[in-house]
């Protein structure tokens, strides 16, 4: 798996004479205008949501949270359950909590660890084979200001969706 970089730092005297082959290969980056290399873990998705769209339509409820009304960012987290699953949804392993993030090339029946409700936030944490997927960690967070109501709406449609499910937890005071 390829290592991520970033830029950063600027490098001292002492550094420099650590090692006569750390010394050239300083010289060099230095000549590259690179002053140091340094793993970079992967980051989390991460957005402020704008828009919040509730609905319940043929025994679906669906949640979405997004920077745009439009979804076309592609940033945006959906959930979405039936209340009733038929012989075909367990057969397809589509009886589970459908989650989506930025884009339905990031989409899953199950494959969440957590969900967690604040008061101005979710955070959702992927299993492993989601967060392979994504290339990170499987962390989602997305904030929000929402009015009273809004909060009411939002908690009342997420507890509907993850009604029976261990992953769900509701931190809102």
């Amino acid at each position: 798996m390829p290592c991520k970089f970033a830029l950063t730092g600027v490098p001292t005297e002492a550094g420099r004479a650590r090692s006569s082959r750390y010394t050239e290969l300083r010289t060099q980056m230095t000549q590259f205008k690179i002053l140091s290399i340094r793993p970079r873990a992967p980051m989390a998705i991460t957005f402020h949501a704008h828009v919040l769209d509730i609905s319940e339509e043929d025994s679906v409820t669906r949640v979405i949270l997004s920077v745009d009304d439009t979804l076309e960012a592609e940033r945006y987290l959906m959930t979405q359950r039936k209340h009733a699953f038929s012989e075909e949804d367990v057969r397809f392993g589509m009886n589970d909590v459908y989650i989506e993030t930025c884009g339905q090339g990031w989409s899953w029946y199950g494959h969440i660890d957590a969900f967690d409700l604040f008061d101005n936030r979710v955070r959702v944490q992927l299993d492993a084979e989601a967060a392979h997927r994504i290339g990170d960690d499987g962390v989602i967070e997305v904030s929000f200001d929402l009015t009273g109501d809004e909060r009411a709406a939002l908690r009342a449609a997420l507890r509907t969706t993850f009604a029976g499910q261990k992953c769900y937890a509701d931190w809102v005071v």
